[in-house]
């Protein structure tokens, strides 16, 4: 009986061992097995960060690129906005200057004009009066005119009378002189 009862627990203690070794194997087969997976899961989390890495990385510089292109365009933007506001500035200041030069030329041309308007008039009514005497000359010269053709006119005349008178009195002389002429004639017949 003992040895039935010691042969029982032999057996109880072979299959106590044979399942204690399948739960160390068990457990040993587990235990690798978590270890393969923590480095294989160690390996992925590693290339999973590498690749999230490279990925940061890449869209950092991909980042950084449109950074410091949209900064590009921003200074050229501005570049072109400082020009423009520069020669705004000095549109500005030209037009300031040709404003005072166009205003100081008024100014001089508005007094200009008043010399010239008080010159003009004055010349108006020096010509105007040297208009008048004109008019008064030629009046005293065409007056002076009509009295000498009258008075040439009356010469005429009076010339053409003695004219007439002087021819009258040839012919009288001519006929006195052949009178004589003739008395002499008959005086020297005579004679």
């Amino acid at each position: 009986k003992q040895l039935a009862e010691f042969a029982g627990r032999e057996e109880r203690t072979d299959q106590l061992a044979t399942e204690c070794r399948e739960s160390a194997e068990k457990a040993l087969l587990e235990r690798d097995t978590a270890v393969a997976t923590e480095a294989y899961l160690r390996q992925e989390l590693a290339r999973l960060l590498e690749v999230r890495k490279q990925e940061t990385e890449d869209r950092q510089k991909q980042h950084e690129e449109a950074l410091a292109l949209v900064k590009e365009d921003a200074e050229r933007l501005v570049k072109a906005k400082d020009l423009i506001c520069q020669k705004l500035n000095e549109e500005k200041e030209q037009a300031n200057v040709d404003k005072e030069r166009a205003e100081r030329e008024k100014d001089a041309i508005e007094v200009r004009v008043k010399q010239l308007s008080a010159t003009l008039e004055n010349e108006r009514k020096l010509v105007s009066g040297e208009c008048r005497q004109l008019r008064d000359r030629i009046q005293a010269a065409e007056d002076k005119a009509t009295d000498q053709i009258l008075e040439f006119e009356q010469s005429k005349s009076s010339n053409r009378n003695e004219l007439q008178s002087l021819q009258r009195a040839a012919r009288e002389f001519a006929r006195q002189q052949k009178e004589l002429q003739d008395q002499c004639n008959q005086f020297q017949e005579k004679s």
